[in-house]
């Protein structure tokens, strides 16, 4: 037996106790741990970064019912599959810099306990958040080919943070009765096209820190006083000065929007 199959071997006998298994970077694909992943149904968390797993998810994956995180960024994926519905106690999802092209409504945008979800560096063009995503408050959708913000996104309460920079959005302006995301404190629509930005993101969140760089329309102050109107900016600017000066007391480096 070699080092690394020694390794994972004992990687393996640990994870039925631990419950957590780690293959991260051992440059597998999914017929090197397909099997011995299904003799570890009760798994709470699986990282399987930095391998050569193509395709989706497998049955094995789906069959971890009792999941709570896991990871599978770095792989050449290009799903999720559906079956992943049946992953209901999963937290935390992170599949950043694979091929995935599409997201099933019914897979991972329906699973009622996901709170973290990151899908960044990916091919995604169309993407619909479904009602059941209840618990999420952070969603990373960067880099990806999305010309509309995913349908229903911002009508998730949880939501805290997004992250839809470097894509082609030119309209962030859902319905203002869609705006349910009451606790919505960091929006990154940097590096898009937006020109114009609905003014309900503004006014009805907790929204401190809105990053707008790299977009022709809205970017400084004034245009983005234009765009939503006076009362929305004025109190966005109230909450983000708060921010600010929080963290300059921390003595971070906070990144502003400025009236001029």
């Amino acid at each position: 037996m070699g080092a690394q199959s020694s390794m994972i071997k004992q990687k393996l006998d640990r994870a039925e106790s631990t419950r957590m298994l780690s293959l991260d970077g051992l440059k597998m694909a999914w017929k090197d741990v397909e099997k011995p992943l299904g003799k570890l149904p009760t798994l709470r968390t699986l990282d399987l970064q930095n391998n050569r797993l193509k395709g989706d998810l497998v049955p094995a994956v789906f069959g971890m019912t009792s999941l709570r995180k896991l990871h599978v960024g770095r792989n050449k994926l290009e799903g999720l599959g559906a079956e992943a519905k049946k992953l209901n106690n999963l937290e935390e999802l992170t599949a950043e810099d694979n091929l995935i092209a599409t997201v099933s409504a019914d897979g991972v945008m329906a699973l009622p306990k996901l709170k973290k979800l990151d899908l960044s560096r990916n091919r995604i063009s169309v993407l619909a958040a479904t009602p059941a995503l209840m618990a999420l408050k952070e969603v990373n959708l960067s880099h990806n080919a999305l010309t509309l913000v995913p349908y229903g996104l911002f009508a998730l309460p949880a939501l805290v943070v997004v992250n839809l920079s470097h894509n082609s959005i030119s309209a962030v302006t859902p319905d203002e009765g869609a705006v349910a995301c009451k606790n919505l404190k960091e929006l990154d629509l940097s590096h898009n096209a937006v020109t114009a930005l609905a003014p309900a993101l503004l006014s009805a969140t907790l929204l401190s820190v809105l990053h707008l760089e790299g977009n022709n329309r809205v970017c400084k102050g004034p245009e983005l006083r234009k765009a939503v109107g006076d009362e929305a900016y004025d109190a966005f600017m109230l909450r983000q000065k708060k921010t600010v000066d929080k963290q300059m007391q921390g003595g971070a480096v906070a990144t502003l929007i400025h009236e001029k």
